[in-house]
C-alpha cells in the first residue's frame, strides 16, 4: 500500500509539474506574441521616420536652393526701388 500511495503522490506531483510547465509555456507564447507585435510596430515606426526624414531632406534641399538666390533678390529689389525713386523724383 505504501508503494501505491507513493506512486500516486509522484503522479500528482508530475501532473502539477506538467500543469505549471504548460502555464509557463502559455505565458511564454503570449510574451513571444507581444514581442512580435512590438517588433512589427517598431518596424512601422522606423519606416514612418524614414519617410519623414526623406521629406525633411527634400524640403531642406529646396530651402537651400532658394537661399542661394535670396541675397540677389534682395539686392535687385533694392536697386529697382532706387530706380523707381529716382524716376519719380526726376518727374516731379
Amino acid at each position: 500500500m505504501l508503494d501505491i500511495a507513493k506512486i500516486q503522490a509522484d503522479i500528482e506531483l508530475t501532473r502539477q509539474s506538467v500543469n505549471e510547465s504548460q502555464k509557463r509555456s502559455r505565458n511564454f507564447d503570449a510574451d513571444l506574441e507581444r514581442i512580435r507585435q512590438d517588433v512589427a510596430e517598431s518596424r512601422a515606426t522606423v519606416e514612418q521616420m524614414s519617410i519623414a526624414n526623406d521629406k525633411f531632406r527634400a524640403e531642406q534641399q529646396k530651402i537651400e536652393k532658394e537661399a542661394r538666390f535670396y541675397p540677389y533678390i534682395t539686392l535687385i529689389s533694392a536697386m529697382i526701388g532706387g530706380l523707381v525713386v529716382a524716376v519719380i523724383t526726376k518727374l516731379f
